[in-house]
């Protein structure tokens, strides 16, 4: 993944990625921006995910003006290799919309509050062809309507950003990794963490389905068990549902977790890298780390290979990184251990 002018990111280097890579780094080291770059710089819709990823910082009023360094003349650019040698570099800038544009009009009719703001997204092509640009439209409160205009996109595995917050219902996640065949691994799961659980059903409440945990005397909403367990249950399905050849993002997957959940975590991550799938997190956890890392040891110096770690840091918005192999990685635990106490 290549950055520039996104979020507090000027300018960042290309960064090679494994099949499990762990960023590391302090508060404001461009972790999470990275994360994101990934998700809009190889979704199929990125127009939608320029509204998911601002509406991420719920907290940030007018957050769709602080997605570009540099304010709203600046142009942002992600660029992402894929290992079959496809590259896909797409570029986002600010337009005006006077009159108002028919997104902002639908915004407006929604009642969602102003002022607005537009981001449009185009794809450098190979050649003179062109297409219409993915446009999205912000309301002050991070509310957006979104309009996807790519085609002839290349044939990209599947790309995942998992919020342990925000997403799809608990229920329909849990459906696909049902239909995924991984039932019995999550319930296993589950078992080892909330004690007395007997099984996982999708059951209605006011006509509504809802994920329920069920027990001997009776069943609760699985979002009743607890944050941790919700955001637990959450990561655990939907890397369950991802496929082989796919791409999981994660972001502090530790977050509320007790470290006997941190545990299982770290199993069903490891068995997702396992099955084909690409995983690439932040972390402040060094339990984590020394969970993953563990894990993949178990299962041999090959499978260590599988991974890396990297740390990163942001000097004047300009992302650096350094990057260490799995199997380096214990070795340079004391350093990694700065980075995280």
């Amino acid at each position: 993944i290549d950055l520039r002018n996104v979020r507090g990111v000027r300018t960042g280097n290309a960064l090679e990625l494994t099949g499990l890579t762990v960023l590391l780094g302090p508060n404001g080291s461009g972790k999470s921006t990275v994360l994101e770059g990934l998700f809009l710089g190889s979704t199929r819709q990125p127009a939608a995910a320029l509204g998911r990823l601002t509406r991420r910082r719920r907290q940030t009023w007018n957050g769709a003006r602080w997605f570009l360094h540099g304010g709203p003349d600046a142009v942002g650019e992600i660029s992402a290799f894929w290992a079959d040698g496809a590259i896909v570099t797409r570029r986002i800038a600010f337009i005006d919309s006077v009159p108002r544009s028919h997104l902002q009009t639908r915004l407006v009719e929604q009642g969602a509050p102003g002022p607005y703001s537009s981001l449009e997204v185009t794809r450098k092509r190979p050649t003179s062809s062109s297409e219409l640009p993915s446009t999205a439209a912000f309301a002050a409160d991070n509310a957006y309507v979104a309009e996807d205009n790519e085609t002839e996109l290349p044939q990209f595995p599947f790309v995942r950003l998992v919020d342990p917050s925000d997403g799809e219902p608990l229920h329909d996640l849990y459906s696909r990794a049902v239909r995924a065949g991984l039932r019995a691994q999550v319930l296993e799961q589950v078992r080892a963490v909330v004690p007395g659980v007997l099984n996982m059903e999708v059951l209605t409440e006011t006509s509504q389905p809802r994920l329920f945990l069920t027990f001997a005397n009776g069943a609760v909403p699985a979002t009743l068990a607890g944050d941790g367990v919700a955001s637990m249950l959450r990561t655990a399905f939907e890397l369950a549902a991802c496929r082989e050849g796919s791409t999981a993002l994660l972001e502090e997957p530790e977050v509320h977790q007790h470290p006997r959940s941190l545990l299982w975590g770290a199993k069903s991550i490891v068995a997702a890298v396992e099955r084909g799938v690409q995983v690439i997190l932040t972390t402040h956890s060094l339990e984590l780390l020394d969970l993953l890392l563990g894990e993949l040891a178990t299962l041999g110096e090959d499978h260590l290979a599988k991974a890396c770690v990297v740390r990163t840091k942001l000097i004047d918005g300009e992302l650096r990184t350094v990057r260490i192999s799995g199997t380096d990685a214990s070795d340079a635990r004391t350093d990694l251990q700065e980075d995280l106490r």
